[in-house]
């Protein structure tokens, strides 16, 4: 069982390196940030793209 969870351990540890976790953990702090000030504005942002996508229409036909 440990050796098994010392493996898990290890490829968390090494999933991308420093710059890579440095870079995740920015863009998620950015996204609560962004959910957190303009949240209209998010909103109107995401529905647009799901409005034009094809696949939406021609499920309503």
């Amino acid at each position: 069982m440990s050796k098994l969870k010392r493996g898990r351990r290890k490829r968390l540890r090494q999933n991308g390196g420093k710059a890579a976790k440095r870079r995740k953990k920015r863009e998620n702090h950015l996204l609560m940030k962004n959910h957190s000030a303009e949240d209209d504005h998010d909103t109107e942002t995401a529905a647009k793209p799901s409005e034009g996508n094809g696949t939406v229409n021609i499920l309503n036909d």
